[in-house]
């Protein structure tokens, strides 16, 4: 079926949108502004866990996510990711988050050994298959599905992700 391009009303606004793939799934062209790409994390986000922490009871607990892929066309979650160091335990607020988000879509943790390896591109990814939040520490299972030495091996991993979530080959 090869590419076709399309003109989309939105808001009141026409926009210029791409057809299908030769696999009949919908894109649209997608680019990132400069000011998106250097993006590096929100201070308002990392004061309120700080607040949350600090100005509510200990029973009040959470936990965040580092990263969630999706994909627009069609819509949906690929896959949660979950960046930590070689040895760091999971918590027992992870592990409960952890096994509702796989009732969702895959969930991985990416071990790197700091800021050098994760400049580099370098993870063991973890599939995370679930976990008992009650032993201290909490138990988790989990297979070794990638090792990656850089981010272009990332981002054919990732490709790879996004094609299976579609059910590509």
């Amino acid at each position: 079926m090869g590419w076709t391009t399309g003109r989309i009303t939105w808001r009141g606004r026409e926009r210029h949108m791409a057809g299908r793939d030769g696999n009949g799934y919908a894109h649209t062209h997608l680019r990132m502004d400069e000011r998106t790409a250097g993006l590096r994390g929100s201070p308002l986000r990392d004061q309120f866990k700080a607040l949350h922490k600090s100005e509510l009871p200990g029973h009040m607990t959470g936990c965040d996510l580092d990263f969630m892929i999706v994909e627009k066309n069609p819509d949906g979650i690929v896959a949660f990711m979950d960046v930590k160091r070689p040895g760091e335990n999971v918590t027992f607020a992870e592990v409960i988050g952890y096994n509702a988000l796989l009732r969702i879509a895959p969930l991985y943790l990416l071990y790197t050994n700091g800021p050098e390896a994760l400049e580099a591109g370098r993870f063991e990814v973890q599939r995370y298959l679930g976990g008992n939040r009650g032993p201290n520490p909490p138990t988790i299972r989990t297979e070794l599905y990638a090792r990656l030495n850089s981010w272009e091996e990332f981002r054919r991993w990732e490709q790879a992700l996004r094609d299976g979530s579609k059910g590509r080959p």
